[in-house]
């Protein structure tokens, strides 16, 4: 499932085949690779087509998956679980658009069942596990479920943010980080921009809806 790390494993093990072996699997991991590549590379032009160009729905900034992903870095401590997490990085980005008239990562938001979450966040998300930002590993709960939660595999680079944006991230960061999930489900459900657009899953305009905010 992960030809890069299985590859590790392989070169490290290396005296354990012959050198047939060896090279005919090291061939075939390369192609596994490659094309992994050329799928990631693929979604990210999709993506970056479908948000573009920046419009009310982007909050006025062109989409930077870097700055996305280093967003969930700066709360994944805090928000490790996708439900959690895109209730984070909806405020953070809609509380800077209502500050400055620009969000912070230039990604749409969009309203379903369970809150307002990045457009395609299942994609992004998955992403940001290629390009080796997170990793997704299996969570224990109290209930005696489990659950896939986020791990950060890299550092966050605040240089990418001006003092601004990183304002908004610190200030929701601040707001939410002792609210229980439940319960900040519950207050995204408070929130306009949600209401008004959840019946069709409707894109959430931040132009329309970051001055009225309730929460932040």
């Amino acid at each position: 499932m992960e030809p890069k790390e299985f590859k590790k494993i392989i070169v490290a093990k290396k005296n354990i085949f012959t050198k047939n072996q060896y090279e005919k699997t090291i061939s075939h991991l390369d192609k596994m690779i490659e094309k992994e590549e050329e799928l990631v590379d693929s979604l990210e032009k999709y993506l970056i087509k479908k948000f573009s160009p920046p419009n009310a729905y982007t909050g006025y900034n062109v989409t930077s998956f870097e700055k996305f992903f280093n967003m969930i870095l700066f709360f994944i401590n805090n928000a490790f679980f996708r439900l959690r997490l895109n209730k984070f990085l909806f405020y953070a980005d809609f509380l800077n658009y209502r500050r400055t008239g620009y969000s912070i990562s230039g990604v749409p938001y969009v309203a379903i069942t369970n809150g307002p979450v990045a457009e395609d966040y299942n994609t992004l998300f998955s992403l940001a596990i290629a390009k080796n930002y997170i990793s997704e590993v299996e969570s224990l709960l109290p209930s005696g479920d489990s659950e896939e939660k986020f791990v950060s595999l890299k550092k966050f680079d605040e240089s990418l943010f001006d003092e601004s944006e990183l304002k908004s991230m610190n200030d929701v960061l601040e707001k939410f980080k002792f609210v229980k999930t439940d319960r900040l489900k519950k207050m995204s459900h408070d929130e306009d921009g949600w209401k008004d657009n959840k019946d069709k899953c409707r894109l959430i305009s931040y132009q329309n809806y970051a001055f009225l905010l309730k929460h932040v």
